[in-house]
């Protein structure tokens, strides 16, 4: 039943004009078996039967079909991009439910200091360290970079609407915006603050990533948990050698840079 409702939306002015060719036809063969029926009467019918079934092909062949064509190909450009962006807010909301608590009166609480996480991500474990108050701080220009690249490719407007009307709405929702100059705060200030709307604006994110799930054909699940000591010790250690190791490649770079410097000054 859900299909069909969605197919139904898709699809909602097909659907109508093949209800009504479907009554203009039962009509028709009703006024052939009913005795008694006026010939003028039949005649109108089946001019009006013949005339829309000509508008109804012309319609189909001429805008149905070479418009599912334009959305199929606008889709195939957009899905990269689409993927990427809906991996990356799942990867937010994920990140968001697991350290931030929005309360009953619109306030939230979360952790002051570093926090250390694990997931798994197509099949690989990965390790990451933030800070809440960036983590948030840095969601809003983040999630509209990836909307504005989608909405500036030609194709967009030849979009299935539904997908146009998701992305117009994540575009304007206020919920990743309420944490733009978090970094700035005094973490006191944050934890005292009463954010209006933000569980509907949460909620109203929720309701529009899962409308974009129907556009994506990978789903990342993403299973977030605290690293233990012993993780996060080696999980330091590996972010310390990939610093030395760049300090190192810099030092190396640097005599070659100084003798092009030199050779473009003479």
């Amino acid at each position: 039943m859900k299909k069909i409702l969605i197919n139904f939306k898709k699809f909602k002015l097909l659907y109508l004009l093949s209800t009504c060719q479907f009554l203009l036809i039962t009509i028709l063969i009703l006024l052939f078996l009913l005795p008694r029926v006026n010939d003028f009467l039949i005649q109108i019918f089946i001019s009006i039967t013949t005339g829309y079934t000509l508008a109804y092909i012309f319609y189909i062949i001429q805008i149905h079909i070479p418009k599912l064509r334009s959305e199929k190909t606008a889709y195939e450009i957009i899905k990269p991009d689409l993927e990427f962006l809906y991996e990356m807010l799942i990867e937010k909301i994920s990140i968001f439910n697991k350290f931030v608590i929005i309360q009953s009166d619109d306030k939230i609480t979360f952790p002051i200091e570093e926090v250390y996480f694990k997931y798994l991500y197509k099949g690989t474990q990965r390790n990451k360290n933030i800070l809440v108050t960036d983590f948030l701080a840095k969601a809003k220009l983040e999630v509209d970079k990836a909307v504005d690249k989608i909405i500036s490719l030609p194709v967009f407007n030849s979009v299935n609407f539904d997908l146009i009307h998701s992305l117009s709405l994540l575009k304007l929702n206020h919920f990743w915006g309420t944490f733009k100059d978090f970094n700035k705060f005094d973490i006191s200030f944050i934890h005292m603050a009463k954010f209006n709307n933000i569980t509907n604006y949460f909620n109203e994110v929720k309701s529009i990533i899962k409308n974009i799930e129907k556009y994506v054909t990978h789903i990342p699940n993403f299973e977030i948990a605290i690293m233990t000591d012993l993780e996060k010790k080696s999980h330091l250690d590996t972010l310390n050698e990939f610093k030395s190791n760049r300090v190192v490649l810099r030092s190396l770079a640097a005599p070659h840079e100084t003798i092009i410097k030199i050779n473009k000054s003479k």
